[in-house]
């Protein structure tokens, strides 16, 4: 038998996922490429013309003209994403920005990188060259910060009675350069620009704040939806942030010019942006519509979907998730397709788990005495997401908004429709996930995956969807 298509399963390729006759019968749900932008052919100039030539009001300085007429030889820190990112733009630029500062009289060991973490883990010690490069890892890394949500913290002010709290090492520069890419964010609408300063540089204390406010009655708020930062309350919530850092740190003398980039599915960069956060954000996110938003003209009955760089834990491969059931129909199935080596992941998400589990543990012993099975299993799915969420509210932490997701995302497939292909969840926190999963141990993650499909062919002769980049978003007609 013939198959098509490929998925990205930690550092492998697997190919060939679907029946070629799938697609033979029309079956298979084609993608139109987006729009798209041209690639940028000369990075070099073009990072030339950015630190020259800033976005913003009137008055905005250039990096150039910052350091040149402002510099007065103290540390310019640039942040950058960490581990759970592509970082391919990180590669790309941060080697290039470093020889234009040191051109402009920024001495190297003046220089610093903070990975900006948010609330995630420290990259372990084989991650660092994925995220810088190995000549910046190599050449810079006594000078490369993991920032600390909870260590090494200046306060500036408070929202809402919180304290707003930054990386110290960011506190105390004279020059801060947020470095980042814009992509789409299931709850904050879109990463990138303001985001690498919130969560990416904050204190965990203003960063609970701020993820507080996708909550909605059940579920998430309205607006908290990938793509949507207009109304977004999240991403309200942030800017309010974000304007807050930038005023106390001009106060103090800090300059901050944002450095924003597009990168294409190819790994190209077709955008580079520099100047106020806000607005190289608001304008760059135009571009980023044409290269990462897909219409298909119907939703999938079986959506399988890659995590890519997002597939190390459960708690990131979630994301992809979401990107799958946004393009799937009510009471469809979703593979998801994530080595998980690190397992669940964050601990908080991990613990939250433990109600869903224990209410899903009691419903399937229910369901086998009962006369109207879909009436238990709606019953008890209801209580999992309220009980879920109201914990989740109750003593918030990093983390917990995940299963309320995760929830919220099985109550649209239904009971027995999440799916996934992974090596890397141990038995005792496979239990606490409301997954079906897939093959049997020792079989390759590409025969599991083509086994499940036959079965599925044997049975039904659903229509498919297959995302590769769980980065897109897919706009597909209502049901």
């Amino acid at each position: 038998m013939e198959y098509i298509g490929q998925l990205v399963y930690g550092d492998k390729i697997l190919e060939g996922i679907i029946p070629e006759n799938v697609r033979e019968d029309g079956r298979l749900i084609e993608c139109c490429a987006p729009e798209g932008y041209p690639p940028i052919v000369d990075v070099r100039q073009k990072l030339k013309e950015v630190i020259s030539h800033p976005i913003g009001p009137e008055g905005t300085l250039s990096l150039k003209e910052i350091v040149q007429s402002h510099y007065k030889g103290g540390l310019c820190t640039i942040s950058v994403d960490d581990h759970t990112r592509e970082n391919i733009h990180t590669k790309i630029l941060l080697p290039i920005l470093f020889e234009e500062l040191r051109g402009l009289g920024v001495r190297e060991e003046n220089a610093r990188v903070i990975i900006s973490s948010g609330t995630h883990r420290s990259p372990h010690e084989n991650e660092f060259p994925k995220i810088l490069g190995d000549d910046i890892w190599i050449r810079h890394r006594e000078r490369v910060v993991v920032h600390d949500c909870n260590e090494n913290l200046a306060i500036l002010g408070e929202i809402d009675g919180v304290p707003v709290e930054i990386n110290r090492f960011v506190y105390d520069s004279e020059i801060y350069i947020p470095l980042s890419d814009l992509d789409f964010h299931y709850f904050a609408g879109v990463a990138g620009g303001p985001k690498q300063i919130c969560p990416g540089i904050c204190g965990e204390k203003i960063i609970t704040a701020e993820h507080l406010k996708m909550f909605g009655g059940l579920g998430f708020a309205e607006n908290v939806e990938s793509g949507i930062v207009d109304g977004n309350p999240v991403f309200d919530h942030k800017i309010k942030i974000v304007r807050l850092v930038l005023e106390r740190l001009a106060e103090k003398g800090t300059h901050v010019y944002s450095i924003l980039s597009v990168v294409n599915p190819e790994g190209q960069l077709v955008q580079i942006s520099g100047g106020n956060i806000f607005e190289t954000h608001k304008q760059d996110r135009k571009i980023l519509d044409k290269v990462y938003i897909i219409p298909v003209d119907r939703k999938a009955d079986v959506t399988i979907v890659g995590a890519m760089s997002k597939g190390l834990d459960v708690y990131q491969a979630e994301k992809a998730i979401n990107t799958a059931y946004r393009a799937t129909k009510r009471g469809g199935k979703i593979l998801l397709v994530a080595p998980c080596q690190d397992g669940i992941g964050n601990k908080d998400f991990r613990n939250l788990m433990n109600i869903s589990s224990d209410v899903f543990e009691s419903m399937e012993e229910q369901v086998k005495s009962s006369s109207n099975p879909e009436e238990v299993i709606e019953k008890n799915m209801e209580i999992a997401r309220k009980e879920t969420q109201k914990e989740a509210m109750r003593d918030f932490k990093i983390g917990m908004h995940k299963p309320v997701d995760l929830l919220r995302m099985l109550d649209y497939v239904g009971w027995g429709h999440l799916y996934i292909v992974q090596d890397g969840i141990p038995p005792d926190e496979k239990k606490l996930l409301p997954f079906e999963y897939v093959g049997a141990e020792g079989e390759s993650p590409l025969q599991r995956i083509r086994n499940w499909v036959e079965d599925l062919e044997a049975k039904e002769k659903p229509d498919y969807l297959l995302i590769e980049d769980p980065g897109y978003l897919f706009q597909a007609p209502s049901e």
